[in-house]
């Protein structure tokens, strides 16, 4: 199986049972992506690439790579947030479809 690129704000289509959701993050100013899945997709990595060159305060990318476990059209929910606050900086939905 193969990973299939996806930026959020976008629909996609899916041949594979995996896809990847890239997202800007920089979490020196504490905000961290996370998403709300679907009961047929799971998470299968989450990692976070730095932008080069590293430097204090720059930014860079959150990877998640998702699996389905079936065939079909899912809605998925990216919240960007400080854990401290209450309220999210940032809410996209991603659509995914499996085929």
């Amino acid at each position: 199986m193969t990973a299939t690129q996806h930026s959020a704000d976008e629909k996609t289509t899916v041949f594979a049972r995996l896809a990847e959701i890239s997202l800007e993050e920089n979490p020196s100013t504490g905000s961290r992506w996370n998403l709300i899945l679907p009961p047929a997709l799971s998470l299968v990595d989450d990692r976070y690439i730095p932008d080069e060159p590293v430097r204090p305060g720059s930014g860079g990318t959150r990877v998640f790579i998702v699996r389905a476990s079936k065939s079909g059209t899912y809605e998925v929910s990216a919240i960007l947030q400080r854990p401290w606050e209450p309220n999210p900086i940032e809410t996209r939905k991603i659509v995914i479809v499996v085929q």
